[in-house]
């Protein structure tokens, strides 16, 4: 489900959204909108029934072939009805330049198993699966978890929408993000702040982008904490909801 919900959040845009006329791609980088230790927990619905927990870390900062990188970490635990989901995705992002080097996922989910990790080489243009097969990917890429942080590290203005060309999948490309308005939403301290509604997609002619509309609610302030996923399909409405903001000791630095 971790990857369901991480892929679908890009692909999910509405049609409408994905046709905006787009500007300009930010080029410049925000201050830091997340720091080492960051940690934030999240309920996981779909309509109004519990069905899980969602985590997103910063664990630390590690270093990747000589670069500094965050290390980031997403999680989902739990299920429905006797199907059970234990989901953790991982990705190494380059502290200075927010470039993904290093990409891990581990889904299980029912009597479903899979894992994977990419080693990706900006430079040389590809990344390897699993130390085999090699694949093209395009000169700054970004795995589906780094683009969560990466949305928060540029600047976002209402009535914008914005093209990327970045996802390690060069075939999927590109990236759009609308930004669709300013909304009030509610954080786990009960306070209200302006969020800044997105709508992400991924590619141009993806079929599931007709069936699929994803959201996601940044706070329209120095954090831009991701308060609220949404993804309405036909089969029902999935909701990340913030609910705890914590900080943690960052793991030790590695190789």
């Amino acid at each position: 489900m971790t990857g369901l919900v991480l892929t679908l959040l890009l692909q999910g845009a509405s049609v409408a959204s994905a046709q905006t006329a787009a500007a300009p791609a930010p080029t410049d980088h925000r201050p830091a909108a997340f720091v080492v230790g960051e940690h934030l927990r999240y309920a996981v619905k779909i309509g109004m029934l519990r069905v899980g927990t969602a985590t997103m870390s910063v664990v630390g900062l590690d270093t990747v072939r000589g670069v500094e990188s965050y290390h980031f970490v997403f999680t989902l635990d739990g299920g429905v009805l006797g199907y059970r989901v234990h989901d953790r995705v991982e990705a190494w992002t380059g502290r200075d330049d927010l470039i993904t080097r290093r990409f891990y996922k581990k889904i299980e989910e029912g009597s479903f198993r899979a894992e994977e990790l990419l080693e990706i080489f900006p430079d040389s243009g590809y990344y390897i699966v699993n130390g085999g097969e090699r694949r093209p990917t395009p000169p700054e890429p970004l795995d589906e978890t780094s683009f969560f942080y990466f949305m928060r590290s540029v600047p976002l203005e209402v009535g914008q929408t914005y093209v990327y060309h970045r996802y390690y999948k060069a075939e999927n490309n590109p990236l759009t993000i609308a930004v669709t308005k300013r909304e009030w939403i509610k954080l786990p301290d009960g306070t209200k702040v302006q969020s800044l509604k997105l709508e992400p997609v991924m590619g141009q002619h993806d079929l599931l982008a007709r069936r699929v509309r994803a959201q996601v609610w940044l706070t329209d302030d120095q954090r831009r904490l991701p308060a609220r996923i949404r993804l309405k399909t036909p089969y029902g409405t999935l909701t990340l909801k913030l609910e705890a903001i914590e900080h943690v000791e960052p793991d030790a630095p590695t190789e």
